[in-house]
């Protein structure tokens, strides 16, 4: 991605913004930024500008232009027109959002991590956003012409934006049917993006039908090396065990039900 301050001075018809007083996932107030990638018309990033407070320099309205993030977050197109995730905190890339900074609203409140909750949030491409800041400052009367004509061309129309998100979305969207993946799936606690469902799923505690099922064979037969695996004991009588109780002693119960050698160097 080109640099953004040449961008900006350069390059305008490469970045547009919107700024929002409110959104789904930040806390405050928040900045979005689209980029076309040089070179790959088709390709975008966004990038969102995220605030632990809305003050002073945080303050969007105040400081339209020489704001200070707390945090980002991008999502950019791939080549293949999937899209991959990134966040950042305090330009430092972490696996985490600050959730004093953004919260994963479509699931609990969760913190977000990169990638898995941004798959959620995200299963149908960028989400829309409209522009409150260019109205406001335009009707700011005592604010500096200079100011007003620099975010009047960072912050386009409504329509154009409008027309960036479309097609960002469309790209997205195309990839997933060409790929033959849905956008979501029906589940009796609501529908979820497959790949956040999988580890929503993952993370479950484990029955005896869900040990076999991963195991590969039949409970009755797992049922009866419990006693012997380590970890595996508390499968008994209808209970559960954690993944990690699983994983401790996945080796020991498919090699007791001679399922083959479950050496690392085999199963790699």
């Amino acid at each position: 991605m080109a640099d953004v301050a040449d961008e900006i001075a350069n390059n305008l018809e490469r970045l547009a913004r919107a700024g929002l007083l409110e959104s789904g996932v930040a806390e405050f107030n928040r900045i979005v930024q689209w980029h076309r990638i040089a070179g790959a018309p088709e390709e975008y990033c966004w990038v969102s500008f995220d605030f632990a407070s809305e003050e002073t320099l945080e303050n969007i309205i105040e400081t339209p232009l020489d704001f200070k993030a707390d945090a980002n977050e991008v999502i950019c197109s791939l080549p293949n027109g999937l899209q991959t995730y990134f966040i950042a905190i305090d330009g430092q890339r972490v696996d985490a959002a600050d959730p004093a900074v953004v919260k994963n609203n479509q699931h609990e409140g969760d913190i977000i991590e990169n990638g898995v909750s941004c798959m959620l949030c995200h299963r149908e491409g960028v989400i829309a956003a409209t522009d409150v800041l260019r109205e406001k400052i335009e009707s700011q009367l005592k604010l500096d012409p200079a100011v007003v004509d620099q975010i009047q061309k960072l912050h386009p129309p409504k329509a154009k934006f409008d027309t960036l998100l479309a097609a960002s979305r469309s790209r997205f969207t195309k990839a997933l049917d060409q790929l033959g993946v849905p956008i979501s799936i029906e589940t009796a606690i609501g529908a979820y993006e497959p790949i956040f469902l999988i580890d929503l799923v993952f993370g479950e505690r484990l029955d005896l039908v869900r040990v076999a099922a991963e195991l590969g064979t039949k409970s009755e037969i797992v049922e009866s090396i419990v006693d012997d695996a380590v970890g595996l004991k508390n499968l008994k009588g209808g209970g559960t065990i954690e993944r990690g109780a699983f994983e401790l002693g996945f080796s020991q119960a498919f090699e007791l039900l001679e399922l083959g050698d479950a050496s690392p160097s085999r199963l790699a």
